[in-house]
């Protein structure tokens, strides 16, 4: 465990590869692999939704109508 001030490099690596593979299924326009990388229990406010989406369907179609 690293202590106060330093990097858990293990973490880091797990946060880097969760944002890659976010960033691929972006990048192929695949909502279900997009949306499936949130928790249950995130919201959103897409850049491109008047609304904050707080419901797994609505994430996924959030993304379906992006791409």
């Amino acid at each position: 465990m690293p202590t106060p001030g330093q990097t858990d490099m293990t973490d880091v690596s797990a946060v880097t590869a969760v944002i890659q593979a976010w960033v691929d299924a972006f990048n192929a326009h695949d909502a279900a692999r997009v949306s499936a990388l949130y928790d249950t229990q995130a919201v959103l406010w897409g850049t491109l939704s008047a609304d904050i989406i707080s419901s797994a369907d609505a994430m996924y179609a959030y993304f379906d109508k992006t791409f």
